[in-house]
C-alpha cells in the first residue's frame, strides 16, 4: 500500500487502524449491513486521522498488515490443499470399501471351494506340512 491512511473507529472494537480500501467502501458497508440503531454513531465516529502519528506506530502497523496479507495467502493455499486432501480422502474411502467388499467375497468363495482346493493341494504337494495356518507345523516327511 503506497499511501498510508489511518482512520478512527473503522470497526466498533478497534480505536485506530490502517485503511485497506477507500473509506467510502466502509461507509457503504455500514449503511447496508449494520443494525439500524448503530449506523448513526458508527458514521459519526468513522473518520480519517488528520494528525501525524508516531513513525514507529505507523511502521509497526504496516508490518502487522504485511504479515496479515502473507497469512491470508498461506491460508488460501492451505484451504486449497485441504480441499484436495478431502477429495483424495473420499477416493481413498471409496477404494477401501470396494477392497473390503472384494475381500469378503473372496473369503466366501474360498470357503465354497475349500475341499476342492485342499484335495488339489494334497495331490500336488504330497507330504506337505501345511496345517491350514502354516507350513511350519511339523517336519516335512
Amino acid at each position: 500500500m503506497n499511501k498510508v491512511i489511518f482512520a478512527w473507529h473503522v470497526h466498533h472494537n478497534v480505536l485506530i487502524e490502517l485503511l485497506t480500501e477507500p473509506i467510502e467502501n466502509r461507509i457503504k458497508y455500514i449503511k447496508k449491513f449494520k443494525p439500524k440503531n448503530e449506523i448513526k454513531l458508527r458514521l459519526k465516529l468513522l473518520k480519517v486521522v488528520k494528525g501525524e502519528l508516531p513513525k514507529e506506530f505507523v511502521e509497526a502497523w504496516q508490518k502487522y498488515y504485511e504479515t496479515w496479507q502473507e497469512y491470508v495467502e498461506v491460508w488460501q493455499k492451505y484451504d486449497k490443499a485441504k480441499q484436495k486432501y478431502d477429495e483424495i480422502w473420499q477416493e481413498y474411502d471409496e477404494a477401501r470399501h470396494k477392497h473390503n467388499e472384494a475381500w469378503h467375497e473372496y473369503i466366501k468363495v474360498c470357503k465354497k471351494y475349500e475341499s476342492q482346493i485342499l484335495t488339489l493341494h494334497e495331490k500336488e504337494c504330497p507330504n506337505c506340512s501345511w496345517n491350514g495356518k502354516t507350513i511350519f507345523s511339523k517336519e516335512v516327511k
